[in-house]
């Protein structure tokens, strides 16, 4: 694994000319927007859910929410490239920060089946916010600020992750494969 400061690179190990490329908004900015309401869905049922069936609140504003928001996205993007080939073992897995658009990511420049793809991008959001939702309801593991804070905040984080899986699913046939070229996603049909 690299770690990289920056915009993904440009995969150099496929010849993007002969993939079709993914409609999805142009400036990675437009996407996050877009995608937003997805988040504050996502993350305001899980709150609705653990109010109602445990009279579960907020916590106090204080340093755990700061706490809060490092961890989830380092645990996020490590989820995410633990889901490529190789996982973070992987010289072709990247996790990198880009400060232009304030956005933090995993990346791998393999050629990705559509179902492996789409569980790169969900995986994060069972892992961080669904499991820990559960596990607070049945578990009676009713008052832990942390890992509320944890659920909701990656639920939100994770709206362009959600944006995408269904992006995938509406465009890409399920014999599909995938891959990524700088911010970009492209697919192709192979005969493999």
């Amino acid at each position: 694994m690299k770690l990289r400061i920056g915009k993904p690179p440009i995969n150099e190990s496929v010849n993007i000319a002969e993939w079709t490329l993914i409609k999805e908004p142009k400036n990675p900015l437009v996407t996050q927007i877009l995608s937003m309401p997805i988040g504050l869905i996502s993350a305001g049922l899980i709150f609705f859910i653990l109010y109602y069936f445990k009279g579960i609140k907020l916590p106090k504003f204080g340093l755990i929410y700061i706490f809060a928001i490092f961890l989830v996205m380092l645990l996020h993007e490590l989820i995410h490239a633990m889901c490529y080939p190789g996982s973070i073992f992987s010289e072709n897995t990247i996790i990198g920060y880009w400060p232009e658009v304030g956005a933090c990511y995993a990346y791998s420049n393999e050629a990705l089946k559509r179902n492996r793809y789409l569980l790169v991008y969900v995986a994060p959001f069972f892992v961080l916010s669904v499991i820990p939702t559960i596990i607070m309801l049945f578990l009676n593991f009713s008052r832990n600020d942390l890992i509320l804070l944890i659920a909701l905040l990656n639920a939100l984080g994770s709206c362009v992750d959600i944006f995408f899986s269904i992006l995938i699913l509406l465009q890409v046939p399920k014999e599909g494969i995938l891959v990524n070229s700088e911010e970009k996603t492209y697919w192709k049909i192979t005969n493999c």
